[in-house]
Formats: structure tokens, sequence, C-alpha cells
């Protein structure tokens, strides 16, 4: 006899409410902290065994805690098995606000939920894959601390007028060409060492897919030179300080292949005059990925030095 298997994406009508666990809490809070994670990156976040966890996913997602964004069905039409991908539901959005005092606001995180893209999905689970790796890594070390995009608004938020998100812009110029550039990086993050009395390290985080073109015709056009020629410009211009108080601007580069890499490191030394920019750290995901530990030194700088760590 055949056992009849509950839809992925439809909750059932009859559900049974569940009692909110400190691990429940800590699941809705880390799928909060990055947007989008799937299953696998939340096992690796949170104490537990893979199954169990599965298990309280699924009843998290039932009881409309979690959601599961439904764009994802492309990568299951496409052939061969994903992790499922999982957003805030609006009952989880009620509980990060009741138990970390962050804002709900008028959001319905179902209807946000149901709008994002297949695109949108892959580069938000890229940068996670990213970030939950270093966050983990961290955790091993016991000597290095993880800070989250949200805890590094706090540190600096006196300098950026209390916005919800790292967002500015800048004027460039090159080529003749003057314009200003807005930025928003796909994640800000810290590094905080519990041994030694050092200053906190905060990282500008760019998770390239190869997507953008790098060089383009005009400043005016959408490329990674664009980007890179913005944090450059921001970094000259002192805005790193006067936003953000920050003495030093890092902006940490990840591609998705050592011959993207070679490219975009090319490229800042466009920026001035074949020199490049101690400003950037660079990795592909093939290198860093293999590695045990991503703290250990496997960036390259802007120089085209390697071995360089982000601790």
């Amino acid at each position: 006899m055949s056992s009849t298997r509950t839809p992925r994406f439809k909750r059932p009508s009859n559900i049974n409410t569940i009692r909110i666990t400190e691990r429940d809490l800590n699941i809705i809070h880390h799928v909060f902290r990055y947007r989008l994670l799937n299953s696998k990156q939340i096992t690796i976040l949170t104490e537990g065994s893979h199954q169990n966890i599965l298990r309280r996913l699924k009843l998290l997602y039932n009881n409309r805690y979690l959601d599961r964004p439904i764009s994802q069905l492309e990568y299951y039409r496409s052939g061969g098995s994903h992790p499922i991908v999982y957003a805030l539901g609006n009952r989880g959005a009620d509980l990060i606000q009741e138990r970390f005092g962050i804002p709900r606001k008028e959001i319905d995180w179902t209807a946000k939920n149901r709008s994002v893209k297949r695109l949108f999905i892959q580069h938000t689970l890229a940068v996670s894959e990213f970030l939950v790796k270093v966050e983990a890594d961290c955790k091993r070390s016991g000597n290095m601390r993880f800070i989250d995009k949200e805890e590094s608004l706090k540190d600096l938020s006196s300098h950026t007028l209390n916005q919800r998100q790292f967002k500015w812009d800048v004027k460039a110029s090159a080529h003749g060409e003057n314009i200003r550039i807005g930025i928003i990086p796909d994640y800000v993050f810290g590094l905080q060492s519990l041994k030694e009395n050092t200053e906190t390290i905060y990282y500008f985080l760019e998770v390239d897919r190869g997507t953008m073109p790098v060089m383009r015709n005009s400043l005016k056009q959408t490329s990674f030179y664009r980007k890179l020629l913005a944090y450059y410009e921001t970094w000259r211009q002192g805005l790193h300080s006067s936003l953000f108080s920050l003495k030093r601007l890092r902006v940490l580069i990840v591609t998705h292949s050592k011959e993207r890499q070679n490219h975009l490191i090319a490229a800042n030394k466009i920026l001035n005059d074949g020199v490049g920019s101690g400003i950037f750290l660079f990795a592909n995901v093939p290198e860093i990925y293999s590695c045990k530990d991503i703290l250990k030194p496997s960036f390259v700088d802007g120089h085209g030095s390697d071995g360089i760590s982000i601790r």
C-alpha cells in the first residue's frame, strides 16, 4: 500500500498547534536574519539531528511561522533534488517582534514571499551559503563571534540615520562621465575576537554569480566595474568614516569561479592605474568552499596578493 505524501507547498486544512521551543525560536530567527535559508543551511546553524529539524521545519511551515516561496517549484521542475527553501511567515514575524523587539511593520510576509522570483532565490541563497559557513566556522573556532546585519545596523546606526538597511550613494567619474551611484551591499557583517582586545572588523559583502557584465561602455549601465568604482569612491571620499564611523572600508567579493575572480581583480586595477585597491578582498566558491575553515587565509586582495585572512 502506498502512503499519501503531504504536498510540499500546500498546508493541510487540519493543523495541530505547536508549542514554540527555544530551538524553534532560533530557527525562525535564523531565517529572519538571512531572509531565505534552505533546510540544509538551517541544519548547519541549528543543534539537533537533521531528521528532527526537518520535522520541526514542516510543523513551523504548517503553523505559518515559516513560509516556502512557491517560485522554488522551478527547481523541482528542472529535475534533481533540492533542499526546501524557507522564508519568514506572518506568525514568525509577530514572534520576532515579541521576543527581539524588532518592528513587525505592516508587511504581509505571505504576499511578499509569493512575489519573489527564481533569480532572487538563487542569489539570496548564494549569499546565505557564504554567511552560514562563516558563522558556523566562527562558532567552531571558539574565539570568533559572527555579527549579523541586524546587529551591525545597531552598531553603526548613529551614522546611518537609523536606516533599516545599509544604503547610500556616491559621486563618481570615469572616462569623462560623471554619475551618482547608489550602493546597497548584499550583506554587512562583523567579526569580533573573543580572546583578543581588538577592534571589530566589518565587511560589506557582494556575492557575484556572474550574471552582471564586468565592464560596459557607459557608467550609466550596470556593471561590476561600476560597483567597484562606487566602493572605491566611498573609500576615497571618506564616506565610510562619515557615514559609518569606520576607520577602514573592507569589501568582500565572492564570485563563482577562479576565472571570473581574475577578471574582477583586473577590473579593480583600472580604478587606480593598475595598482589595485586594498579595500577589496576576492574569493571564488570552488576554492573557499573546499577549505575546512573559511577563516583561514583563503582570499586575494585587490593588489593580487593571496593568502589573506578575513579574521
